[in-house]
């Protein structure tokens, strides 16, 4: 008997801060990317006789908050915000109804850039701040330990 896998996108994200005690929230988005950089070994064979272990690397992370979020999250951080000495845990959620919720805990992450654009409009004021985060665990499987 073969299993039915109900494959239904997930609705939303529930994005928060904690930093000690402090929960920022009102961020609207985050895009990451990470995984080992590898290189293949050649010897004098024309195809590739291996390859590296690699390296571990998280790309830089993206998020989308709202002007105000943003203003909560530097106020907790507070003078030097962007430096190594305001390093702070992120955590990410989603679930959708009746499905188990996925957790995913960004380790170390500090802030290397923000970026503001203030447009007349309905639309409440958003920006963008750039994160240097070390790991990414997804429902608590390390991609980097064996």
């Amino acid at each position: 008997m073969a299993a039915i896998v109900k494959n239904v996108p997930y609705d939303f994200a529930n994005l928060e801060i904690d930093i000690n005690n402090t929960i920022v929230s009102g961020l609207r988005g985050i895009s990451w990317e990470h995984g080992f950089e590898v290189e293949k070994l050649f010897a004098a064979a024309r195809e590739a006789i291996g390859r590296t272990e690699g390296v571990y690397n998280v790309e830089d992370v993206e998020l989308t908050l709202y002007e105000s979020s943003y203003h909560e999250l530097i106020t907790a951080l507070g003078a030097g915000y962007m430096t190594e000495a305001a390093r702070f845990p992120m955590s990410l959620s989603y679930a959708h109804p009746d499905a188990p919720t996925v957790d995913v805990q960004f380790q170390d992450c500090r802030i290397i850039k923000d970026a503001h654009d203030h447009q007349q409009g309905a639309e409440g004021l958003e920006c963008s701040v750039t994160l240097s985060v070390m790991k990414v665990v997804v429902k608590g499987i390390d991609p980097a330990k064996r």
